[in-house]
């Protein structure tokens, strides 16, 4: 019963990991899709709206500590 229950999640994880690499991956300098999120102070904003401000550049770091 023990291997039944490890066999399975060993299939859960598999599949959940290739669903998560089911996703469009966006091309090197396309546009992000708008999003919103808290600044320093709490203040809700979007990516358009600080678009408008100024220049805006998106990194996204990928570490191995994750």
């Amino acid at each position: 019963m023990r291997l039944r229950s490890l066999a399975s999640m060993s299939v859960l994880i598999v599949l959940a990991a290739q669903l998560g690499n089911a996703q469009e991956k966006a091309a090197v300098g396309s546009k992000a899709p708008g999003f919103t999120l808290q600044d320093q102070n709490g203040k809700s904003r979007t990516l358009d709206e600080l678009v408008k401000e100024s220049n805006v550049a998106l990194v996204f770091h990928r570490s191995a500590d994750w």
